[in-house]
């Protein structure tokens, strides 16, 4: 290998979770739906809903999770979780990782 130091990558990951309060993994599906070269970039397209990644209710929860080059290089993690209630405007918005995802890793690139 050389000894080259890349970038990390942040991957955009959307999911589907049924009961994510259990502590049963519920993952009905996820999606990567792309990647960017710095958090900030990855949290404004997830805020404010480019590209329409909630579609219409299809994906409830993303997850922009850190990624190194190499294998299994897994970093940070940033969840966020679909809010449309009367007292918030429509959107995501930062949250927990959720129970049921406590011992799973590595959504973008499994």
């Amino acid at each position: 290998m050389d000894n080259v130091k890349y970038p990390n990558i942040f991957v955009v990951t959307t999911l589907q979770i049924d009961s994510p309060a259990s502590e049963r993994y519920n993952m009905v599906r996820c999606r990567s739906v792309g990647w960017f070269p710095t958090l900030e970039m990855a949290r404004e397209t997830v805020e404010l809903n480019y590209g329409d990644i909630y579609e219409d209710s299809y994906h409830s929860y993303v997850v922009i999770e850190e990624t190194a080059w190499g294998l299994y290089q897994y970093g940070s993690e940033v969840w966020y979780r679909w809010n449309n209630t009367l007292l918030c405007d429509e959107g995501y918005v930062e949250t927990e990782k959720p129970r049921c995802m406590k011992n799973t890793r590595g959504f973008g690139m499994g």
